[in-house]
């Protein structure tokens, strides 16, 4: 656990010294402060004691050159306090800068894994749970941070509590001293496992439960129109319950050791003075002073203790959280480090042919969706790749796209292997259209934007008439301004797709790709939007993919997949009978 607390610190080692520093001299003013205490109650009740702690205070006043009267011991404590303040607001100040700069930079590590982590990786994954890792654990560990915070400081108060004691009366520290340390391992020792089995079921609870609400709220009109309303809430109230059934316990642990140690201590306290008391009543009268400060020290270490006690049990049930987040930045660096085409050459258009050589790909080892594929993608020609659901369509484009890496085989785009390119730059040169285009919560302009961030509004308005979205934005009460909703939800499926083919227009692509881009729209938009493709297609080198036959008849270049295989169709007289080819 210390392990990987210290890595997930490394970046921030400078600032972590500087807030230790803080903490350091926030408990030395405060300890000193308290030891002042000493000789101001001494001064009230004319009493003099001869412990250790006089001596030193004596000697302080003494170097100070101040004479130890009652004006200048409460001027010196005052002055003591202010530091104290002024240090522990430095230190809450670099805590929390600390704290959100470490969370800032574990959620970019995180997307950052989300974001160049192999495609077929994070797809398996439910977005509730990326959701809940990437927001909701990384403020847990945040506030986990700020427990060690905590934890560093109330070991320094400790320390110097038990300081002050021993200068006060070494006996009675020495004891207190044995009791404090005997009762933190034994709590610490006995909620250990258990705190840190209800975080790994927090952690666990959190993923599902922020996975049943995203799919709940992505899913709204299937819920509703299905009537399963109900069934969600009762899903989502069992795993609501499960948490603040974990969320009662922990807290419940938690304030044991507090309640315990104030009896424990107090009992303490007043056994001392019936002690004197019975012994010799003068006696306590002249232990006074003592008492007094090892009664408010021991009430603040009654303080601190708990917060020890309290902090070492969030880092048990935080643990799971730590590890989570040490896993996934570790993944990053890796992925980072290893990520396809991060280093390669930049391609700034397509010159030749893509060319599938030998190309096989699977998603489960034995049971490959294309085997030994061998086609040429012509540069300027519309090709047209056919074939019944399932039969590896959509994964020829995502190999073009690099989504996916040929298992066997390659890919070459102007004389070079695929894997050879910087990704980003080989995905500028594509316009990628497909039946279910995603657009963000935003405007029209935005969600075409996103093609060509820096587009400028010329630009945009142009690639909305080669889509003939013009008008109908045009239309709209707020044009491009106009939000889209949720997904597009807003827009009708042939907006939506005329929008898409904008986004993938302005960035003035060297291919496009439209995957089965108008099998979700009716005949008379499914015509429109066709007509629109291939009216873009002139001069640009295009791939379509379809189960369509119609459509199929109008490309330059037609290939037919299935069961993984692929075969040129070059006798266009076989299209005559569409039942030819069931799709």
């Amino acid at each position: 656990m210390t392990s990987i607390l210290l890595k997930l610190l490394k970046p921030f080692k400078a600032n972590v010294i500087i807030l230790f520093s803080l903490i350091l001299l926030t408990a030395f003013f405060e300890s000193f402060g308290l030891a002042l205490l000493l000789p101001l109650v001494e001064n009230i009740l004319q009493e003099n004691s001869t412990t250790p702690l006089t001596g030193i205070i004596n000697s302080v006043f003494d170097f100070l050159r101040i004479e130890k009267t009652l004006t200048s011991i409460g001027i010196l404590f005052i002055t003591i306090i202010i530091l104290k303040n002024l240090f522990k607001i430095l230190s809450t100040f670099f805590n929390t800068k600390i704290v959100f700069n470490i969370r800032k930079y574990w959620i970019l590590k995180i997307n950052n894994n989300y974001m160049y982590c192999p495609y077929g990786n994070i797809i398996k994954e439910k977005q509730g749970v990326l959701v809940n890792n990437l927001v909701f654990e990384t403020q847990k560990a945040a506030t986990g941070i700020l427990k060690i915070n905590e934890f560093l400081i109330s070991v320094s108060m400790v320390i110097s509590y038990i300081a002050l004691m021993f200068l006060a009366d070494p006996k009675v520290a020495l004891i207190s001293f044995s009791i404090f340390g005997l009762l933190f391992i034994i709590f610490s020792f006995l909620g250990k496992n258990k705190l840190a089995e209800f975080g790994r079921k927090e952690l666990s609870l959190n993923q599902r439960t922020n996975a049943v609400a995203s799919e709940n709220i992505s899913a709204m009109r299937q819920v509703r129109t299905f009537s399963i309303e109900e069934k969600i809430n009762n899903v989502l109230n069992d795993y609501l319950k499960k948490l603040t059934s974990i969320s009662i316990k922990y807290e419940f642990i938690k304030s044991i050791p507090r309640a315990f140690v104030e009896v424990l201590i107090f009992t303490i306290i007043i056994s001392i003075i019936i002690f004197f008391q019975k012994d010799d009543s003068n006696m306590l009268q002249s232990f006074i002073p003592v008492l007094s400060v090892f009664i408010l020290t021991s009430q603040r270490l009654l303080g601190q203790f708990n917060i020890l006690i309290s902090s070492k049990y969030s880092f048990d049930f935080y643990r799971p959280t730590f590890q989570l987040i040490d896993s996934i930045i570790n993944q990053t660096d890796t992925i980072i480090s290893k990520r396809i085409g991060k280093n390669g050459k930049d391609i700034h258009n397509i010159d030749s042919d893509i060319v599938f050589e030998d190309v096989s790909f699977f998603y489960e080892k034995g049971n490959n969706v294309i085997n030994n594929v061998n086609i040429n993608i012509i540069k300027g020609e519309i090709t047209a790749i056919y074939g019944p659901s399932g039969s590896g369509k959509s994964t020829i484009a995502d190999l073009i796209l690099g989504l996916y890496k040929p298992k066997k085989g390659s890919i070459y785009v102007n004389g070079d292997n695929l894997s050879n390119f910087n990704l980003s730059s080989w995905r500028k040169r594509i316009g990628f259209i497909s039946q279910d285009n995603y657009l963000f919560h935003d405007s029209i302009l935005e969600n075409i934007k996103v093609g060509k961030p820096g587009a400028t509004m010329d630009e945009v308005i142009d690639s909305a008439k080669k889509a003939q979205a013009y008008y109908f934005i045009e239309n709209l009460l707020n044009g491009f301004e106009t939000e889209v909703g949720d997904r597009g939800l807003l827009l009708s499926g042939g907006q939506k797709q005329r929008i898409a083919i904008a986004r993938a227009m302005v960035r003035d692509p060297d291919l496009l790709i439209f995957d089965e881009a108008t099998s979700a729209l009716d005949n008379d938009t499914e015509n429109k939007l066709m007509d629109i493709i291939f009216d873009l297609s002139k001069n640009k080198t295009v791939v379509i993919i379809t189960h369509k036959i119609e459509i199929v008849k109008k490309a330059d270049n037609i290939f037919k997949i299935e069961n993984g295989l692929i075969q040129e169709i070059k006798n266009r007289q076989l299209f005559s009978d569409e039942s030819s080819y069931e799709l």
